[in-house]
């Protein structure tokens, strides 16, 4: 999940930059953070991608994205999405819940 998510611009330059948590038991190697940003009738304005790497589960991570240059219009909306491939084998792992013992349900 992404939360605190910013715009700033700052002269020539323009940022995006957030927590992103990893609520789940799982940890990744790699995260993908998809950004849009969005004028004041929904137009995109820019698209970013950032890759962070190796997140373990229930880590928060702040990132930050630069833009060497600021909009032709002004940001009114700020989308970020974060997604981790759960099908790709080299990607995640379970860190939690392994039995460590299976009970035996044997007649008596």
């Amino acid at each position: 999940s992404i939360y605190n998510k910013n715009f700033h611009k700052d002269g020539q330059k323009s940022e995006v930059f957030g927590l992103l948590k990893n609520e789940s038991y799982f940890d990744f190697n790699s995260i993908e953070i998809d950004i849009v940003l969005r004028d004041g009738d929904g137009k995109p304005l820019a698209l970013g991608t950032n890759e962070m790497r190796t997140i373990s589960s229930q880590q928060e991570r702040d990132f930050r994205i630069f833009w060497p240059y600021t909009f032709p219009k002004e940001v009114e909306e700020v989308e970020i999405r974060a997604e981790a491939d759960v099908f790709d084998l080299n990607n995640s792992y379970v860190k939690q819940y392994r039995p460590q013992h299976f009970q035996d349900y044997g007649e008596n």
